[in-house]
């Protein structure tokens, strides 16, 4: 996993102008505000309606979003069933136990610390400490790295949620010279389901990670979800090489071409040597270029070096899909980084002369050229009862 870091002076690609900068803050922040537990400056009620005010505010005119929690602490004991509202100008909504049924007198109580969670429509107790009474909701997580059958838990309740991440196989990089290409990393998707949604088993299968001059596997949770892996990096056997595209949520990345870059997989795939609109792959640099970034897709591969003493292009980063592999150096005077990820594998490094070159990492990672080979993709199942 990469740290989370914004754009720096030192970083590859360079964002084009301030606007590009403060996109990728925004972007970034804007991640953070939907995933972290929010802790309210203040609670206030009126009757078994409680209003939330935070710090940062929601912005003007938006409303609470699936997956948002808070860790509230009651002003008063409730007297009946719970509605809350996030700030005066928002809708309330009803707060109930973590199997839906709903709050009674006491349960929702000024003593206790609640972790509370939005989901389909309503907010829903996930733990609380003080109310041992009430039971809070159990999480369970399982990462599957190969495939296998997922079994529903005896006893489940309909009502529970599963929340299920994948990732898709990185592309491996182009081989057959020095200076073969970085493969495209694969993409990311994520889906909320209530257990009653799945059928009693479901088939896991992971996307493998692309050998050599071949594209990354698709992830799928049976027709439940599916996601696409990354392109293969390109070698042509002359100085001219594109990157593989990064795997997008609706299609796999292109293969690079000579001598542009493999254009990202959709929807809203960068095109070859574009960066990717959401949730798109990044399109892979072409003669030494640099792969593209993306944010839910896998980062582009970078391409291999135009000629002797030249250096590879480095790989796409991704926030959530895995980093793009780096192109190869033919004698160039620097092993070329692979792109970046928060959540997903990064790119494998791209060899110099051809040595040096690595594999790109689990989730998602495409290989560094030449010939590295991509990282399997993942799935990650969280189970809330």
């Amino acid at each position: 996993m990469a740290d989370r870091k914004l754009f720096r002076s030192t970083s590859v690609p360079q964002p084009t102008n301030g606007g590009a900068y403060m996109d990728n803050v925004a972007d970034k922040v804007g991640v953070l505000y939907n995933n972290v537990t929010l802790i309210p400056t203040a609670v206030t009620n009126v009757s078994n309606d409680y209003t939330l005010t935070i710090d940062p505010t929601l912005d003007t005119g938006t409303d609470v979003v699936a997956g948002m929690k808070f860790l509230i602490k009651p002003n008063v004991d409730n007297t009946g069933a719970v509605r809350i509202r996030v700030t005066s100008s928002n809708p309330y909504y009803s707060c109930v136990k973590a199997d839906g049924t709903a709050l009674v007198a006491g349960d929702f109580a000024a003593s206790t610390l609640f972790l509370v969670g939005f989901y389909s429509g309503s907010y829903r107790i996930l733990s609380a400490v003080g109310a041992a009474a009430l039971g809070g909701a159990t999480v369970s997580m399982t990462d599957y790295l190969t495939s296998t059958t997922w079994t529903k838990p005896a006893g489940i309740k309909g009502d529970a949620y599963l929340d299920v991440e994948a990732w898709a196989g990185g592309g491996g990089a182009g081989s057959g010279g020095n200076q073969g290409s970085g493969g495209g990393g694969g993409a990311y998707i994520r889906a909320i389901f209530r257990a009653s949604d799945l059928t009693a088993s479901v088939a896991i299968s992971i996307g493998a990670g692309g050998a050599a001059n071949g594209a990354g596997g698709n992830t799928s949770f049976g027709s439940y979800l599916t996601v696409y892996g990354g392109g293969a990096g390109f070698y042509s056997g002359s100085s001219s090489n594109g990157g593989g595209g990064g795997g997008g949520q609706k299609s796999v990345g292109a293969v690079g071409t000579q001598p542009t870059g493999g254009a990202g997989g959709n929807n809203g795939g960068g095109s070859a040597n574009a960066d990717a609109s959401q949730p798109g792959g990044g399109g892979g640099g072409g003669n030494g270029g640099a792969g593209k970034q993306s944010y839910y897709g896998g980062g582009g591969g970078g391409g291999g070096a135009v000629g002797a003493s030249t250096n590879g292009g480095v790989g796409g980063n991704s926030m959530y899909g895995g980093g793009g592999g780096a192109g190869g150096a033919n004698t160039g005077t620097l092993n070329a980084t692979g792109g970046v990820s928060l959540f997903g594998g990064n790119g494998g490094t791209g060899g110099n002369g051809g040595t040096g070159q690595t594999n790109g990492t689990v989730p998602g990672g495409g290989g560094g050229g030449p010939g590295g080979l991509g990282g399997a993709g993942k799935i990650r199942i969280r189970i809330i009862t």
